[in-house]
């Protein structure tokens, strides 16, 4: 891919000083979306992952050695893990049920999934990969996903739809939730922002989480405390920006924003408050997910 080589290598100097970060994100140079590996200290993009059929929802182990992600195939949907050592694909869940990954466990066993198992709109379930054994941990008519674990694994944050879409909100209300995993029942709603707020991400310390809320179209990106207290919109754009990402030492947050029908990946420093432009290229470049240090 071609991006903004100088620009980008200038940036990162001046937002993120002596911090190097790997990220997976994909784009779509190929006339297909692909998962593309992008190196900051070396400003290099590698293909990694590339086939026929779109692939999204990436998420990465926390040893950094494996990507999960979602394939979308003509009538079903894939879950499969890559190992960027072997450069092998291993194919977790396939089904017509599946709908997207979520999360995944730090010990690999346990994935976060959206499935129509029960309900054609979705659940989250919790997939216990050694057993085979799916836990519901929703139960809503509507809409719920966007799942991601905390980070001692108690806790799940999650976007669930509160309301159906109407003349006044057209894509209905959702709100970030957070669900105790031992008793999903115990459910905390953390935002009351009304339209659309959801992809929320816990912060590395579990003390904060980023999430998008989208009004009138478009989406902004927010960050608020654990409890869901001093939310703050950290892009206030005319822009879309969506799908928050936190870096592995939770300086950094990546999201997508689109400027005139076209993707980009963008970084906000949390210390500066600065937003700056990182991949970007002709093409569409979404869904930036930071690799974990080893």
């Amino acid at each position: 891919m071609k991006t903004n080589l100088a620009l980008t290598l200038l940036l990162l100097l001046a937002a993120c000083t002596s911090q190097n970060y790997e990220l997976a994100y994909v784009n779509d140079e190929n006339g297909k979306l692909d998962i593309f590996l992008f190196d900051s200290k070396n400003i290099t993009d590698t293909l990694l992952i590339s086939s026929e059929n779109t692939k999204y929802n990436m998420v990465w182990s926390s040893d950094g050695k494996s990507l999960y992600y979602t394939e979308y195939k003509q009538g079903s949907r894939s879950i499969l893990r890559y190992n960027l050592a072997s450069k092998e694909n291993e194919e977790l869940l396939s089904d017509t049920l599946t709908l997207t990954l979520n999360d995944v466990s730090k010990d690999g066993k346990t994935l976060l999934v959206s499935s129509g198992r029960d309900q054609v709109k979705g659940e989250i379930y919790s997939y216990h990969q050694p057993t085979k054994e799916w836990f519901r941990l929703t139960k809503n008519e509507l809409y719920e996903s966007g799942a991601k674990f905390s980070p001692d694994e108690s806790q799940v944050i999650a976007s669930i739809q509160t309301q159906a879409g109407d003349s006044i909100y057209r894509s209905g209300i959702a709100e970030i939730f957070q669900i105790t995993i031992q008793n999903p029942t115990n459910q905390k709603q953390l935002t009351s922002l009304k339209h659309f707020n959801a992809l929320p991400d816990y912060s590395p310390n579990g003390e904060q989480i980023a999430f998008h809320h989208c009004n009138t179209g478009n989406c902004d990106i927010y960050v608020m405390n654990a409890d869901g207290s001093n939310q703050v919109n950290i892009t206030q754009g005319i822009d879309d920006n969506r799908w928050p990402r936190w870096s592995p030492n939770g300086k950094v947050l990546a999201f997508t924003k689109t400027l005139d029908g076209n993707s980009e990946i963008y970084i906000w420093s949390s210390s500066t408050k600065e937003i700056t432009p990182l991949i970007t290229s002709p093409k569409r470049d979404e869904i930036a997910e930071f690799r974990p240090k080893n």
